[in-house]
């Protein structure tokens, strides 16, 4: 019977959950931005301990929850990290990355509506009065997750096993770039060769 298909044709011919190049250098980038983030928050006690005291500069929070809502960010970060790394679960990944970023810039904008500073030590570093730049790189996250999940669907073009470590390499190094733009300019061109 010519006309026939053969058994388990409309099936997939492995379990095997493929991925297009754009959705695996989104999960790699904004997996790469958690994972410096918490890495950052959890390198020491003081820290750990600027980061807590940052969240006093949005105002609402009462200074006896800035150790549980530190825990919380923190542990928000590691679920989104454990999502991003089961393409299964990827996207997944990816909105919960991009929700949890756009929270916390509408948290900024408004702080800083109401004439409020608040100070970025995102990666365990004090990054300064989160501003204009903060802001955009947080766009330019969300941004990335956006085009992950849209892709999230396409089985077209899955990366081979060497050209996935290329873009996750590639991912790894816009991460830091994102993460850490003042240390890296610093390394690329101190002071003394700048001025």
């Amino acid at each position: 019977m010519a006309g026939r298909r053969p058994r388990g044709a409309d099936r997939p011919l492995s379990g095997r959950v493929h991925v297009s190049y754009l959705q695996l250098a989104s999960r790699g980038i904004i997996g790469f931005v958690m994972v410096l983030a918490v890495v950052g928050k959890l390198s020491g006690r003081t820290q750990w301990r600027d980061f807590q005291a940052s969240l006093g500069g949005f105002g609402w929070i009462p200074r006896g929850w800035w150790p549980a809502v530190a825990a919380l960010v923190a542990t928000a970060e590691i679920a989104v990290v454990a999502l991003l790394i089961v393409p299964a679960t990827g996207a997944a990944g990816l909105a919960c990355g991009g929700l949890m970023l756009m929270a916390v810039t509408l948290a900024v904008l408004a702080a800083r509506r109401s004439g409020r500073e608040v100070r970025c030590h995102c990666f365990g570093v004090d990054a300064g009065t989160i501003g204009r730049k903060h802001l955009a790189r947080n766009a330019l996250l969300v941004l990335v997750c956006i085009v992950g999940v849209v892709t999230s669907g396409a089985t077209a073009g899955t990366p081979g096993p060497v050209t996935a470590g290329v873009l996750l390499g590639f991912a790894g190094i816009a991460a830091a770039m994102l993460s850490y733009p003042a240390e890296l300019a610093f390394l690329v061109a101190p002071p003394s060769r700048r001025s």
